[in-house]
């Protein structure tokens, strides 16, 4: 399925991912008012595939409250609600390419985090020189992985499915 129809937030969410329907914890929640609606801001938060996931989780969770939902604050507000929603989606959606480039993304933006706090100074710019180096080396290896994603991809083409998977010849109709 085409990334465009993935993330066709005009349509139901459990329309377009019907299989989410027979697992747990979406299989009881389904059937509730709005759970299409917040499944779309959980899949545009945290899927791989979204067009919000290179911006740092806090970012996304801020723009899909503000620009989505209508509710700033949300997730926070619902936390028994969303947290079992996002861990499933999560872990489902998650190759181990995946997962090892969540880590270096989590990394890279704790370290910036780290930098922007502190003053530079005469005293300390060569410190801050050689962990500005040592982020340029994490960002060119982030690369590498999302490139060696991003092939994968291009080789796969529609045959790719979240998690990894690879449809059957039966399923892409060339049998």
């Amino acid at each position: 399925m085409s990334k465009d129809k993935l993330f066709d937030t005009s349509k139901s969410f459990w329309s377009v991912h019907s299989g989410f329907k027979s697992i747990s914890p979406f299989k009881e929640y389904n059937k509730k008012k709005d759970s299409s609606r917040v499944m779309w801001a959980i899949a545009l938060i945290y899927d791989y595939e979204s067009d919000l996931f290179n911006a740092p989780l806090m970012d996304r969770i801020d723009i899909v409250e503000t620009d989505f939902l209508d509710e700033v604050g949300f997730f926070d507000n619902n936390r028994e609600l969303t947290d079992p929603l996002i861990k499933k989606y999560s872990y489902l959606q998650r190759t181990s390419e995946m997962r090892y480039l969540e880590v270096w993304n989590k990394k890279v933006d704790e370290i910036v985090d780290v930098i922007k706090e502190e003053k530079m100074t005469l005293e300390n710019i060569k410190d801050f020189t050689a962990i500005l180096l040592k982020v340029d080396d994490l960002l060119d290896q982030r690369d590498k992985i999302s490139t060696r994603m991003a092939k994968r991809r291009e080789k796969e083409g529609d045959s790719a499915l979240i998690g990894g998977g690879i449809l059957s010849l039966m399923e892409e109709g060339k049998i």
